[in-house]
C-alpha cells in the first residue's frame, strides 16, 4: 500500500480504501509474500485483465483530447512540464 500510495501521490488510507473497493468488485486480490509475511502484493484478477482494452481505449481518447490542436513539439513540452510537476509533487 505504501508503494502504491507513493506512486499515485495519495495517502495510505486513501489507497487502502481504493484497494478494498477494487477487491470487493473482484478486480484485485491481496497476496502475502512468500519471503516476507509483512509484505502484501496487490494482484490483478482475470476480471481486471478483461477490461484492459477498454481502459486503454479510454486512456487514448483522453490523451487525444488533451493534445487536440497541439503540434508534436507542444505535446512534448506539455509532457515535459507534467513530468516536472510529478517530480516536485510532495509525497
Amino acid at each position: 500500500m505504501k508503494e502504491i500510495a507513493g506512486l499515485i501521490h495519495r495517502d495510505k488510507s486513501t489507497v487502502t480504501y481504493l484497494i478494498n473497493s477494487l477487491t470487493k468488485e473482484g478486480y484485485v486480490i491481496r497476496k502475502k509474500s512468500d519471503e516476507d509475511s509483512r509484505e502484501t502484493y496487490i494482484v490483478l484478477t482475470p476480471k481486471a485483465w478483461e477490461i484492459q482494452d477498454k481502459i486503454m481505449s479510454i486512456s487514448q481518447k483522453l490523451i487525444s483530447t488533451a493534445f487536440c490542436g497541439m503540434t508534436e513539439e507542444e505535446q512534448l513540452k506539455l509532457l515535459e512540464l507534467l513530468n516536472k510537476m510529478d517530480e516536485n509533487f510532495p509525497e
